[in-house]
């Protein structure tokens, strides 16, 4: 599998007391590729939160999930949301160490997987409940039951 990079790019679309950068997990170690990437929908992954990017790639270097690596992404980034609040964030506050919150993330997206939660051809999936389920949930039951 090729290396993947994180980048950071100033938000073009950033908001007053918002982050101002986001984070772009490319294939590619050139800045101003993973730009255009952005900017052209081609990117991997691309999210306000380093935190998230960094979990692809770690992710990714670690585990085997049997579908393309953008419907991890897809998935990595509908279970965080796509707003300012992190729920993952939330659900590392009940994992013991980073260890146990990427154990716990990586079954979580296996089950996801497993069970057909994936983005279809157009990139959106035709169950939202499992991952409003997730947004709203509880994070010490999610990280309990996937440990």
């Amino acid at each position: 599998m090729d290396k993947l990079h994180l980048h950071t790019i100033k938000s073009p679309f950033s908001v007053t007391g918002h982050p101002k950068n986001l984070y772009v997990v490319s294939y590619s170690d050139n800045i101003n590729s993973a730009a255009k990437e952005l900017v052209d929908h081609e990117c991997l992954l691309y999210s306000r939160h380093k935190g998230v990017a960094s979990d692809l790639i770690h992710l990714t270097e670690t585990n085997e999930f049997g579908v393309d690596l953008s419907d991890v992404a897809f998935i990595l980034r509908s279970l965080d949301s796509t707003s300012y609040t992190s729920y993952l964030e939330h659900l590392k506050k009940h994992c013991r160490n980073e260890d146990d919150y990427h154990q716990i993330l990586a079954n979580l997206i296996k089950h996801y997987i497993e069970k057909g939660y994936v983005p279809d051809e157009s990139g959106h999936f035709e169950d939202y409940s499992p991952y409003h389920d997730f947004h709203c949930g509880n994070k010490e039951y999610f990280a309990q039951k996937y440990r």
